[in-house]
């Protein structure tokens, strides 16, 4: 396996990190007067853009491996890659909404950590069949 084949591993591994981070300040301080809102939107940014930048880190290898003749599938990965960043991208857009739209979008707004925690756990299920692939099952 060539070397550039682990930087998308390990860049993703980087943005779950983070993600989990994010949820965990998002699940632990919603009740709290003193929410760090500004933490969580930055942490959700970055959350986002690692996210994107290590899929497109994962296609590029892909391509380059393809075109040396390596040929390594996994079964559902790039499915999954992209319903994470399209439930990474209605997270975002949830978790900005106003309070002044609110009353038009709150069913959006009630959906905000839970379309990160779906993003999360496919996240955890893109590893578990990377893992699976490298043991041979």
């Amino acid at each position: 396996m060539p070397w550039y084949a682990f930087i998308h591993p390990l860049w993703q591994l980087i943005g779950l990190i983070f993600g989990i981070k994010n949820l965990s300040i998002g699940f632990t301080k919603t009740e709290s007067w003193t929410f760090p809102l500004r933490q969580h939107r930055r942490l959700g940014l970055l959350f986002y853009t690692i996210i994107l930048s290590g899929g497109l880190i994962g296609w590029q290898a892909n391509l380059v491996m393809r075109n040396q003749g390596i040929n390594f599938h996994l079964s559902g990965h790039r499915g999954l890659a992209v319903t994470i960043v399209i439930l990474a991208s209605l997270t975002i857009i949830s978790g900005f909404i106003r309070q002044a739209h609110s009353k038009y979008l709150q069913w959006f707004q009630f959906l905000h950590p839970w379309l990160g925690v779906i993003a999360v756990s496919m996240i955890f299920a893109q590893l578990f069949i990377v893992v699976f692939k490298l043991i041979g099952w």
